[in-house]
């Protein structure tokens, strides 16, 4: 297991810090997990990790984030999301089911986001990209304070 901790927003001053934990396992996917603590309402992170406007703003390399179906306010939605990257990675677009979950854990709020890959007919592969699948992505967003 490979451990790193290192500020979450570098060159700001008292950016609270980022750990990171990853194990690889060859022929397999990279187990990869992060934690970190922030200062702020779980509710506006939860909509910084779901809604594609936010995301825009935010998620590196990111040019597209296209509500396909629901909203993240309702708890499930689809997206496609296209990453423009730099040569020599292949540009990468997605299509996703989401879902949201907010609950109470211990009194204190919760949300998991949970993300994976879908076909869907409005959004087939394109050319000039590599369409990316991801079994499953996990956010879990817990308020300790």
């Amino acid at each position: 297991m490979k451990v790193d901790e290192k500020p979450l927003e570098p060159g700001v001053p008292k950016s609270p810090m980022s750990i990171t934990e990853s194990k690889d396992i060859p022929g397999e996917i990279r187990i990869f997990r992060g934690t970190t603590t922030i200062a702020c309402d779980i509710d506006k992170i939860t909509k910084a990790v779901c809604q594609p406007e936010a995301r825009l703003k935010w998620v590196e390399r990111m040019s597209k984030n296209i509500l396909i179906k629901g909203k993240p306010d309702d708890g499930a939605w689809l997206s496609y999301e296209a990453y423009d990257l730099i040569w020599p990675i292949s540009n990468r677009d997605y299509v996703f089911q989401q879902t949201l979950e907010k609950s109470l854990y211990q009194k204190k709020n919760r949300a998991i986001v949970k993300v994976t890959s879908i076909e869907h007919p409005d959004y087939p592969e394109k050319p000039d990209r590599v369409r990316g699948t991801l079994p499953i992505y996990t956010f879990t967003l817990e308020e300790v304070s």
